[in-house]
Order: structure tokens, then C-alpha cells, then sequence
């Protein structure tokens, strides 16, 4: 398989910056958070995972409105339909059936763990595995719990102001600004 830099045309005309590194058995496709993040970090990721002894290839690529590739206007409203999750789930697919990958990890970062979990619903037929990587998939709980872990943390005092402060919604406050720096 190909390794470097590919830039592959959609079916719907858009074009989207693909790169894979490593020359090894097991394919893994990487998605990046955003939606509008990059696939930079993941620029390393063959050369680390060989470096453990794995044998691997790594595909990574910038998604529709994402850096390298093709930036729509999403204003357009014939491109209304590209900002849903069914879009940037095809889009998976088709980034998959173009670099043909077959029988692959996925890993999902933030948004892309949001994708990764619904590919793997969707397509996982073509699944060897699925990796979801620092993401909130239910923002009811995350919310419960990092009050939580705030109230552990912090004293009565400094809950309650900032309690306030949210309440009020006057998130520029310098104190309550200060209190996530330290």
C-alpha cells in the first residue's frame, strides 16, 4: 500500500489530504477531533507504535473543512448537509473504500471517538477494532461528575463563588478565571 501523501476526490467533488506512514500488516485509521481540528498529532503514531514492535500502517487524513483539505462553504446552503453525523460518517467510509483498508482499527479523538463510535455502528462490518480516545459521549454525566471532582478539590468557599459566577454567566471574572489556572 501506498505510503506519503494523497489527496483523494469525494463523490460529492470535494477533496480531502490523506497521509499514511508505516509499511506494516495492521491498518489503523485515525480521525481527528474538531470538528476543524488536524491530523498533526497523530503524525507520529506509526513511527511510536514501531517502535514497540508493532507492525503497522497508519492512515490518517484532515476531514472535510479541516486544514489541508477542501475548507466549503458551509454557509452554502446546498452544503447543509455536510455539518450532521451521518455526513462525517460516510465520509469515514469513503475515506476507507479510497485508501483501501479493509479488516482496520479506528481511533477517534475527541469528536473523533463521537465518529469512531458511530462508524463502528454503521460499518463495522469492517472493523477489526475501535479506540476512543479522551471523548464525552454523555454531557449529562460529564457535567455530575466533574462537579464532583470539583467539590473534592476545592473548598466550600470556592465552589460556592463559582457557582455563582455561573449562574450569573459572568465568565470573565478574574477569580473565577484565576481558579482553573491553579
Amino acid at each position: 500500500m501506498k505510503t506519503g501523501t494523497t489527496i483523494i476526490e469525494l463523490a460529492n467533488g470535494y477533496h480531502l489530504w490523506t497521509n499514511t506512514q508505516g509499511t506494516g500488516t495492521i491498518h489503523l485509521l485515525a480521525l481527528h477531533g474538531g470538528p476543524g481540528g488536524n491530523h498533526e498529532y497523530w503524525e507520529d503514531t506509526a513511527q511510536r507504535l514501531q517502535a514497540q514492535g508493532i507492525d503497522i500502517q497508519v492512515h490518517m487524513y484532515d476531514q472535510l473543512g479541516s486544514w489541508y483539505s477542501d475548507q466549503p462553504d458551509f454557509s452554502d446552503p446546498k452544503n447543509a448537509n455536510i455539518l450532521t453525523y451521518d455526513y462525517y460518517i460516510d465520509e469515514v467510509e469513503e475515506v476507507r473504500q479510497k485508501l483501501g483498508i479493509d479488516n482496520f482499527y479506528l481511533i477517534g479523538q475527541s469528536w473523533g471517538g463521537a465518529l469512531t463510535q458511530l462508524y463502528a455502528l454503521k460499518y463495522g462490518q469492517h472493523l477489526k477494532g475501535a479506540i476512543i480516545s479522551s471523548m464525552t459521549d454523555n454531557i449529562e454525566e460529564y457535567v455530575i461528575s466533574i462537579n464532583q471532582r470539583r467539590e473534592e478539590a476545592l473548598s466550600v468557599e470556592a465552589v460556592n463563588y463559582m457557582k455563582m459566577i455561573e449562574t450569573t454567566g459572568k465568565w470573565d471574572d478574574e477569580q473565577y478565571q484565576a481558579m482553573f489556572k491553579c
